[in-house]
């Protein structure tokens, strides 16, 4: 038993009251009434302190957390009284039961009892109620629980999110002044818009550019590479795609379709069993636009600074041949293939991967000869521990077919390797039939001891009558273009000792008709300290690119970067190609979100110097670029880029920083309350109290933090953290606890003229978020209070309602009638 017989002041029982409870170890408490003032001990409210965890009974909206990880839904829960017992019990209801990850058994042997989930079988199984921090913890033996590993949920955690619109859209505008050529303008821009409706996700991708010369005039030219819907089917572990798509095939050269696949999506399984992205990596001669495309579809783009460039955040579900394409600032266009194919094809021993598609080709670029309906199946096999069987069919209405079958193996500490044949049948007018194979080896190992990695992302072997589907509906292999083999062989090495990276890359294309084409490159990089200067890297780039005419073009790039402050650094490099460049460039990041450049360099053509400028900046909006450069009597150019996004669901509507369109985004919702940061300023709310955090991964638990440091003024959030797992594409939707107003000290009064009972809570009348908690006389101290504001004041069934004044200072003590 506790007691006391200190005399308690004003203002000072409610802390008193929690010391109380938190001190008790028995579920009962006892109080000795002797320690409050005796005019008040006939009106006391000690219900909520008489049981350790008690709670009225009623509707309580909280979070909840399993094994001490937060799910990601807040849940409405009902209390209720039960004879017998006169404490109130919780009724757990289905779609929280749901929510837990146990083992299918487990929740299957849980009755249904009067719309409640009981779990008294399984008394192991417990829920305590954290009233201070209005949650719900839950504890279950771990292994009643599905396989969760860490950093990865069960589908029964996924939110496939809220119905919305969107539009994610990059938009580039340049101007050029040759002195030979004159003026030219530029303006492109591409996005995606789309619908969410339910699971359903509607997209379009848009692809706009005009182009203007004083000569030529202005071109423009409007695309819609693909219209397509598609849900995810967790319970499959696939994704459903209808309408214009690519092919995605681990076996047959990608095309485009129009129709419908069923495809095992990697994404859902646990992190580690997941594939890789592919990694883009190149060499700009001035500014440049990168741009990584697939079937004239724009994947990616970006602009870069001088030199090398890598780009490693193009999506893990691109496979096939990519196009990069890399414009530069003084007009040169370069252009070279990067292979996306995935390492060895291998599945876990008893499940089996698979993909189905069916459609009519659509035509590229106007020179499809026909377009043929199509039908097509792949699977992949974990026939045993270390070995996967693989195969596929491709089946057309117009003399196509083709069938590939192929077989992994694990080889341990060897690595990984993966050995198929393709055998095509194709019948084009007036020729003979052509029959012919394709063979292909894969290879991947990574020597963990070492920090290298060697990946052989794919030999083939094509005989000369073999054909793709995409060459069969252009008629033939383009003149020149029959493939023969293609290799490419990528090895990275890490010494840490040293500081010293190595990457070397290669990929070399013949065809039968004699002529090849060839990609070499080498990045040597180191990082070291001298003296105060410390972080001193220092890179060299060795590139060259070999084309079917025979000409080759040589690269050789070599930069020193040498930190003068925190934020700033100064560079020179050294550039061989037709000639030699040397440039000095000063670059600075005064915070995460931005950073400048200012460079200086002779060409070696003695025509001069030639300057740049960078800027980027982000915002909680989008992403600025800004580029320009001149040169005496050549040119100067200015360029400019934005990149954001719009997502509007009925909770409300925000400009935010660019997203995937099929990455999930997270709106937040803030009622009302504007400014306040998230994620490091990712998003900040609008006006309006409305937030999205952009690209978010699909099927990975993902958190969303309040920057509370940097919270406005007189703003206070009481769930800063916000975990949630998204589906692909989703709109995910979470509210913040957040109350914008004053603190003010007041004296509730009833109708009758007394007070409410001691430990009365007040709370929120719309929200139900406690303000405060009344104390002797009706005295109590309320938080986030706003003018004309209403709330509830409530002690067991009972309660009554009041309204904050119009006007009020915020100073001395306010009179509250409560009815």
């Amino acid at each position: 038993m506790i007691a006391s017989t200190c005399v308690i002041r004003q203002g000072v029982i409610m802390a008193m009251l929690a010391m109380m409870l938190h001190a008790a170890p028995a579920p009962a408490v006892e109080f000795n009434i002797n320690a409050i003032d005796a005019d008040v001990r006939g009106n006391i409210n000690l219900a909520a302190f008489a049981q350790a965890g008690n709670i009225a009974p009623g509707d309580y909206l909280l979070d909840v957390t399993l094994n001490g990880e937060p799910l990601p839904d807040r849940y409405l829960l009902h209390w209720r009284t039960v004879p017998d017992n006169p404490v109130p019990q919780l009724c757990v209801p289905p779609s929280l039961a749901d929510m837990l990850g146990l083992q299918p058994h487990i929740l299957h042997s849980l009755p249904l009892r009067d719309g409640c989930v009981a779990f008294d079988s399984h008394p192991e199984i417990t829920f305590t109620l954290d009233q201070a921090n209005q949650r719900l913890v839950v504890r279950i033996p771990q292994a009643w629980l599905a396989y969760n590993p860490r950093d990865w949920t069960p589908p029964s955690h996924w939110d496939p999110g809220v119905s919305g619109v969107l539009l994610d859209y990059n938009l580039f505008a340049s101007r050029t002044h040759s002195h030979d050529t004159g003026v030219s303008r530029s303006l492109s821009g591409y996005g995606t818009a789309g619908i969410n409706l339910g699971a359903w996700r509607l997209r379009s991708d848009l692809q706009y550019s005009a182009d203007s010369t004083e000569e030529g005039g202005t071109s423009h030219d409007f695309s819609q590479p693909q219209l397509y819907l598609y849900r995810p089917l967790p319970s499959l572990g696939a994704r459903l795609t209808l309408g214009q798509s690519t092919l995605r095939s681990d076996i047959f050269d990608g095309f485009s379709f129009t129709g419908a696949t069923l495809q095992t999506d990697e994404r859902m399984l646990p992190y580690n069993l997941r594939g890789y992205a592919p990694q883009v990596s190149g060499l700009a001669k001035t500014n440049a636009h990168v741009i990584v495309s697939q079937n004239g579809r724009v994947l990616y783009r970006t602009d870069v600074a001088p030199g090398p460039f890598v780009i490693r955040d193009l999506s893990d579900a691109i496979q096939g041949t990519l196009d990069v394409r890399v414009e530069e600032e003084d007009g040169q266009v370069s252009t070279f293939k990067v292979e996306a194919a995935s390492v060895p094809y291998l599945t876990r021993q008893g499940q089996v991967r698979y993909s189905l598609a069916g459609g009519r080709v659509d035509a590229q670029g106007g020179d499809t000869w026909v377009e043929p309906a199509f039908t097509s199946a792949e699977f992949s096999w974990g026939a045993f521990s270390q070995t996967s069987l693989y195969g596929g069919l491709l089946l057309s209405d117009s003399d196509y077919r083709a069938a590939s079958v192929g077989v992994g193996q694990n080889m341990t500490w060897l690595g990984a390797i993966s050995f198929d044949i393709t055998q095509s049948q194709a019948q084009l007018p007036h020729r003979a039939a052509q029959r012919g194979n394709s063979y292909r080896v894969n290879y991947n190992k990574r020597f963990a001891g070492s920090q290298s990695e060697v990946s052989l992302a794919g030999y083939r072997h094509a005989s000369r009558d073999f054909m793709s589907m995409q060459d069969f509906t252009r008629g033939g292999p383009e003149p020149g273009e029959t493939e023969k083999e293609t290799f490419s062989l990528t090895f990275s090495q890490m010494i840490q000792p040293l500081s010293l990276s190595l990457l070397l890359s290669l990929r070399n294309q013949t065809y039968w008709e004699g002529s090849s084409s060839n990609t070499y490159s080498a990045t040597l990089g180191r990082s070291f300290d001298i003296g105060r200067f410390r972080g001193i890297s220092t890179s060299l780039s060795l590139n060259r690119t070999e084309d079917e005419e025979g000409e080759a073009d040589r690269q050789i790039y070599l930069t020193v970067s040498v930190p003068l402050s925190e934020t700033g650094r100064l560079g020179y490099t050294l550039q061989q190609d037709d000639g030699v460049d040397n440039t000095l460039t000063y670059s600075s990041t005064p915070n995460p979100d931005t950073n400048w450049s200012l460079s200086a360099g002779d060409q070696g053509d003695g025509n001069g110097v030639l300057t740049r400028a960078n800027y980027q900046h982000r915002s909680a909006l989008g992403e600025l670029s800004l580029a320009g450069s001149y040169k005496r009597e050549e040119y100067n150019s200015l360029s400019a880029g934005w990149s954001g996004s719009f997502t509007a669901t009925r909770h409300g509507a925000a400009l935010h920083r660019n997203s995937a369109a099929d990455a999930p985004r997270l709106m937040v919702d803030s009622d009302g309350v504007a400014g306040i940061p998230i994620n490091g300023g990712v998003a900040v709310t609008n006006r309006f109290g409305t937030a999205v955090i952009p690209s978010l991964a699909s099927y990975l638990p993902t958190e969303a933090q309040v920057d509370v440091n940097h919270l406005p003024d007189g703003v206070d959030v009481r769930n800063n953290v916000m975990r949630q797992t998204l589906t692909e594409g989703a709109i995910g939707y979470r509210s913040l606890k957040a109350v914008k107003g004053r603190y003010a000290a007041a004296v509730i009064t009833l109708q009758n003229g007394t007070y409410p009972p001691l430990g009365s809570e007040v709370v929120d009348e719309a929200s139900g978020v406690p303000a405060g908690m009344v104390s002797e006389q009706g005295q109590v101290y309320l938080q986030g209070v706003t003018p004309s504001h209403r709330y509830r004041v409530r002690w067991g069934e009972a309660g009554c309602s009041l309204t904050l004044p119009e006007t009020f200072s915020g100073e001395g003590m306010l009179l509250l009638p409560c009815r």
